[in-house]
């Protein structure tokens, strides 16, 4: 078979790489061959950095809704909690968890900065009040950890005793994540109080010391003072002195069973 230019159709020797009347480069079959498989996995990586491209976009826009409505439920249950937990258009299946890790980060941060203040700065403390003057080594990565799994651990577990209190004296069934967003919504000023405490103990632990702990004590105060409000809310037909009794039972089991929490894992 008689080789010839593709471009000026001039005869070629079978070694010829280049065309010696118009310069042509001499694609040969394998060459041909070699250029189309090249094509398909450019444009086999085109498809897939489209579908990668769609999935990320498509991503984008789920985390952006949810970010909205956790906004719009938040802001919600910050203006009228009461009202607006029962109201079923603010009720999801993530709002709840969302909170629950919030107030774990935020509760955790804080602690562990006043934490690794106090312990930094011991022996000056130390010196200026009755502390007693002693060497202790503080890990703050470890008690970053004991603290996340306490706060995670602890606010689960203030929902789930209110919720199984219900489920056994009022014989109210409602699903887990359902129960967690409405405790959590009634809850909602206990985020603001959060992130104000974790501002103060970043920016000056010494100076808001007292405003910090004060905070931290508000905040468990709001989620027991709950307990009672959502049984008052939720459970008409039962008289109001078992539902006292029933927060009074729900409270007691939360602090007993905090305090055992705290000596096992700090």
């Amino acid at each position: 078979m008689i080789k010839r230019c593709q471009n000026c159709d001039c005869q070629l020797a079978e070694d010829d790489l280049v065309c010696p009347k118009c310069g042509q480069v001499i694609q040969t079959e394998q060459d041909f061959y070699l250029q189309e498989a090249d094509s398909k996995t450019e444009e086999e990586t085109d498809k897939k950095a489209k579908k990668m491209s769609r999935k990320r976009r498509a991503d984008q826009e789920k985390w952006t809704a949810y970010a909205k409505d956790f906004s719009r439920c938040f802001l919600a249950f910050l203006k009228n909690p009461i009202k607006n937990i029962q109201n079923p258009s603010y009720i999801n299946s993530y709002y709840g968890v969302a909170m629950l890790v919030i107030l774990t980060l935020t509760n955790t941060v804080t602690l562990t900065a006043m934490a690794n203040f106090a312990f930094s700065n011991y022996a000056w403390l130390s010196s200026i009040s009755i502390l007693p003057n002693i060497d202790y080594y503080f890990n703050p990565w470890l008690f970053f950890i004991q603290a996340l799994v306490y706060f995670f651990v602890m606010f689960w577990l203030i929902a789930a005793i209110s919720q199984a209190t219900m489920r056994l004296i009022f014989k109210l069934d409602q699903s887990n994540l359902e129960w967690v967003t409405r405790f959590m919504g009634m809850n909602s000023l206990t985020v603001v109080l959060a992130i104000l405490a974790m501002l103060c103990s970043l920016i000056a632990p010494l100076l808001f010391s007292i405003l910090v702990l004060f905070l931290m004590l508000l905040e468990f105060i709001v989620f027991l003072i709950s307990i009672p409000l959502l049984y008052y809310l939720y459970e008409s037909r039962v008289s109001w002195i078992n539902r006292y009794y029933a927060a009074l039972i729900a409270i007691a089991c939360f602090v007993l069973l905090n305090i055992f929490l705290v000596n096992i894992i700090f």
